[in-house]
């Protein structure tokens, strides 16, 4: 009897042990695919370097993207030559969007680790006045005129180079009053009519419902394309943003601010 009962508990021993073996098994896997699975992202925002035009739609991006895949996204706007001083000067950024490909080539030959660059959308540059047009303002050819007030960007970044090549193809000298650091300084100066007449691009007069007109586009078109990338280090999170731009929810929301497909 005592022989049968040792040999009983051996049995339902060794069938504890067993079964303990496979779940610390099962639970060992269990670790692994969890490792496996966050080796790619974090729990830490995607850090988001977008020029200053960008504001409107990709606060809209982000937060579609955020409601889609839980990930928050930081982001920090400015003109696009200021945000390559910054990454060249080592702030943590995930993906870098720019008003043109000059200065995401120049970031990119700075700083080690930029991912393949993509086209994500175009934007035209637009002589735009506020809405009313006091100053019958009418075509590119006005802004000689020393009594407008006019306002561009600084010829630093994209926005002030396509100004600058506007007034070329026009052949205009314009009587420039201010050269400001990005786009939305000047639509600032717009919609509080600082300004009598601004160059300004085509979606930041959409994002102002009417606050804004265009007066003229030139002929041909005077346009820049927008690039993004992955910075590295980074994680799955940030290609998952510029997949997301790059796919049909992220190119609707650019379409509906101004922006066109590449």
């Amino acid at each position: 009897m005592i022989e049968s009962g040792s040999r009983h508990a051996d049995g339902v021993g060794g069938a504890i042990a067993g079964k303990l073996h496979r779940v610390v098994a099962a639970l060992a896997l269990l670790g692994a695919v969890w490792v496996a699975s966050s080796c790619g992202s974090s729990d830490e925002p995607v850090d988001v370097f977008a020029a200053a035009s960008l504001v409107d739609a990709f606060g809209e991006v982000a937060t579609a993207f955020t409601e889609e895949s839980g990930v928050e996204v930081r982001l920090n706007f400015a003109g696009s030559s200021i945000l390559r001083e910054q990454i060249l000067d080592g702030a943590s950024v995930d993906v870098f969007a720019s008003a043109n490909s000059v200065v995401m080539e120049a970031a990119a030959a700075g700083r080690a680790g930029f991912g393949p660059r993509a086209t994500m959308a175009v934007n035209e540059l637009v002589l735009a006045v506020p809405a009313g047009n006091a100053r019958n303002v009418n075509s590119i050819q006005d802004l000689a005129d020393p009594g407008l007030f006019v306002g561009v960007c600084a010829a630093s970044v994209p926005c002030g180079d396509l100004a600058q090549d506007y007034f070329a193809q026009a052949g205009v000298t314009a009587s420039v009053d201010t050269f400001d650091p990005d786009v939305r300084f000047v639509v600032s100066r717009l919609l509080d009519e600082e300004l009598d007449a601004g160059m300004v691009y085509r979606s930041d007069v959409v994002a102002t419902n009417g606050a804004l007109t265009i007066v003229e586009r030139a002929e041909p078109p005077i346009v820049t394309s927008y690039p993004i990338a992955v910075v590295e280090p980074a994680d799955d999170d940030a290609q998952a943003f510029v997949d997301f731009v790059l796919g049909d929810a992220g190119q609707a929301i650019l379409e509906r601010w101004g922006f066109v497909a590449p």
